[in-house]
């Protein structure tokens, strides 16, 4: 099956290609082995080289991104579903199904997608309940355009705005209607023990990372900390794996990942960044993100080098640990909070957290790895995040001793994690790796 690694599709009052045209040069980063494009609902055409010599004149088209070069037909859903109902979900996409048939079948459903489809006059699509697959949306009155990066909008006049995930949409040049997949509900908290919470959250994670590991090799990024540890144990168990460390010389991270990376007798892959060669890497992730920060181009530049590793080692994927601190109470701002207001406070303040990990900070990872390999995020699985939001923070924080991540620091013991990672302090990576330092820096002399 054909593979996408993004798309953008518009519908307009008039011949919409130019807009498609301009939109995907934007995007080419995504378009590993070219493009397939779909216009008048049904017709395909394998190139764009193909539709423009063609003269082809359409009110409504979508263009893929193609991430494979295999025979056959052509899968519409960026990301996967990890789930034997994949084969239902696509043809109910390719055969126009209505969205409230088309969200029946995916609340049943573990996935990191967005798609769109055209359907006669009208534009349906959507995007899995976490938006671990990123997806926009604009239009005036006009034209309106879904794409898998703002810039692929906003490069042809259109404002654009994130899809909000766990929802298909069906939308003509006049309205606008939503429908629901599943979202994150307010649960009351578990009456459960911390031992028993630890060993259902390891039973989670475990199963999340066997669904999204079906690969003969997957690189892994790799801090040395709790988080991606945990990851590293639990898939070198199913299949072969690579770790990637990218530092800047003299860091912390320069020895604190190879330490661990000894402990789980496994092979580090280092990449060290000397100060000098941030200024010419900068330019080119800025764009690439669609973030400013330094913060933000210190993450993206890491994963960003990670992933072209991914891609030149032949790995299937880059396994990251996104969303762990959100969903286990790993920053210090959840222990102010409990000190400074209440447990209430605490819980509803990692709820939003998750909910709003998507634009925060999912997005643009997802872009940072788009240019050469597909990011495999195994927290950002919605049952674990439904389970783990379900939990009192009392089973994640102590105030009183300032420990953090509780329930999964005893997940890892159960796991067989050694202790000396389990408990090991841990800086985020932009500031391990001094990334976010040099960055800083480097942009003061710009």
């Amino acid at each position: 099956m054909q593979e996408i690694n993004g798309f953008v599709s518009f519908l307009g009052a008039k011949d919409v290609f130019p807009y498609l045209n301009k939109s995907l040069v934007k995007m080419s980063h995504r378009a590993w082995k070219g493009y397939s494009i779909e216009y008048n609902n049904n017709v395909m055409v394998d190139s764009m080289k193909e539709f423009k010599k063609k003269n082809i004149s359409s009110k409504s088209i979508i263009g893929y991104c193609l991430s494979n070069s295999n025979s056959g037909e052509l899968s519409p859903i960026h990301g996967a579903i990890y789930d034997e109902k994949l084969s239902i979900i696509v043809s109910k996409i390719k055969s126009k199904s209505e969205p409230e048939v088309l969200a029946e079948i995916l609340r049943k459903v573990d996935g990191d997608y967005a798609f769109a489809f055209l359907k006669e006059n009208t534009l349906i699509f959507g995007r899995d309940p976490l938006g671990v697959k990123p997806l926009f949306m604009g239009g005036n009155d006009r034209l309106f355009g879904v794409a898998s990066e703002a810039k692929a909008l906003e490069c042809i006049g259109l404002a654009s705005q994130s899809v909000q995930p766990g929802y298909i949409y069906r939308s003509d040049l006049r309205n606008l209607n939503r429908f629901l997949i599943k979202d994150l509900p307010k649960n009351n908290y578990l009456d459960v023990s911390l031992g028993e919470s630890s060993k259902h959250i390891l039973n989670l994670i475990e199963t999340s990372v066997k669904n999204r590991l079906n690969k003969k090799k997957i690189a892994l990024g790799f801090s040395g900390g709790i988080d991606s540890s945990l990851l590293a144990l639990i898939a070198s168990r199913l299949t072969n794996i690579e770790l990637i460390s990218v530092y800047v010389e003299g860091s912390r991270d320069e020895v604190e990942t190879k330490v661990s990376a000894n402990s789980l007798n496994l092979n580090l892959r280092e990449v060290r960044i000397k100060a000098d060669e941030i200024k010419d890497l900068l330019n080119r992730i800025s764009n690439v993100i669609e973030r400013k920060s330094n913060m933000d181009l210190a993450i993206g530049l890491a994963i960003n080098i990670m992933a072209s590793i991914t891609n030149t080692e032949d790995c299937e994927g880059l396994v990251l640990g996104q969303l762990a601190d959100e969903l286990f109470g790993g920053y210090s701002k959840y222990i102010r909070a409990y000190n400074e207001y209440d447990v209430t406070a605490v819980q509803e303040l990692m709820r939003t957290d998750v909910l709003n990990a998507y634009s925060a900070n999912l997005e643009r990872d997802e872009m940072a790895a788009s240019p050469y390999s597909n990011l495999i995020l195994p927290y950002a699985s919605y049952d674990l995040a439904n389970y783990a939001l379900s939990l009192h923070p009392n089973l994640k924080i102590n105030p009183k001793s300032n420990e953090r991540k509780i329930v999964l620091r005893a997940a890892a013991l159960e796991a067989g994690l050694p202790k000396e990672i389990v408990y090991k302090p841990k800086r985020a990576l932009q500031y391990s790796s001094n990334l976010q330092k040099i960055i800083s820096k480097v942009r003061k002399t710009l």
